[in-house]
């Protein structure tokens, strides 16, 4: 298992799911239209805060480790 708490993990993870959505709206095409748009940076912005929160939870959790 990748180490969570790494920022390069981070890094990746944001870069790739970018990468993702952006060639999603490329291949969905000339068809987009403003509720479209807005329904796509809906889904962009949840995804990246829930990278992010990801990370924030492996990096608390290797300052306090559980124990088991």
């Amino acid at each position: 298992m990748p180490n969570r708490a790494s920022i390069w993990n981070l890094v990746l993870s944001l870069v790739g799911y970018v990468l993702f959505m952006v060639i999603l709206l490329v291949a969905i095409g000339s068809g987009v239209g403003t509720v479209e748009l807005t329904i796509w940076l809906g889904i962009l912005t949840v995804g990246i805060l829930l990278i992010v929160r990801r990370y924030r939870n492996a990096r608390a959790g290797m300052e306090y480790p559980s124990g088991s």
